[in-house]
């Protein structure tokens, strides 16, 4: 019992070290269920991780892209590693065809990816349950304890600061020369050199 525990941690220095790790054990007591119970739900997990396994594989070997090009004609092969230097590239044109090609692929088992949605959201919903967690959400946040309001304050603080991102993104638009904004322009790069920055000016910058 964590009576007991803490009685040991009392009397005995050394193990005073564990004294978070047996108060994480009792906060999260409450959602450990009978042996029974609890036997059941081990045997069931590793079926419940078929919906992400079937969406890792279906994104990560089944699925083709098509090439980007560019505004020379010249194609670059698009893949989960390539995309992050195909839309940070100068060249539009390559950021449009690499961005289309990616969205294409998936766009073309969109119907598979959101069953596995949907079976992953049957997953959470059937195991906060089985914990007996009032929400999905809580059952998530709850063993690394993080309160719920911590994740609704982060939505609200992001909501409050939209006319700060819509500044961003009018002032990206204008740098680029664009009329419209798309996906594929996000990363594009706003100077034609490098530069380069200390962590400490950094910090500075982001602090004002």
């Amino acid at each position: 019992g964590f009576d007991k525990l803490r009685t040991w941690l009392k009397d005995y220095a050394p193990l005073a070290i564990y004294a978070h790790f047996i108060d994480d054990l009792e906060r999260q007591s409450a959602h450990v269920r009978s042996a029974e119970v609890e036997e059941l739900l081990g045997q069931v997990e590793d079926s419940f991780s078929t919906a992400s396994a079937t969406h890792g594989i279906l994104t990560n070997s089944d699925l083709v892209f098509q090439p980007a090009v560019n505004d020379k004609g010249e194609r670059y092969d698009v893949t989960h590693g390539s995309m992050g230097a195909l839309l940070s590239d100068p060249d539009r044109t390559l950021r449009r065809t690499a961005w289309e090609s990616y969205a294409d692929a998936h766009l073309s088992v969109q119907n598979t990816l959101g069953n596995c949605l949907a079976a992953g959201i049957k997953q959470d919903v059937f195991t906060a349950r089985a914990r007996r967690y009032n929400s999905s959400l809580t059952a998530a946040l709850g063993p690394s304890n993080i309160p719920t309001t911590v994740f609704h304050n982060l939505i609200d603080v992001f909501k409050r600061n939209l006319p700060t991102w819509h500044r961003y993104w009018r002032l990206r638009r204008k740098v680029l020369g664009v009329d419209v904004l798309h996906e594929y322009d996000i990363k594009a790069p706003l100077a034609t050199g490098k530069t380069k920055v200390t962590y400490g000016q950094a910090v500075d910058w982001i602090c004002e």
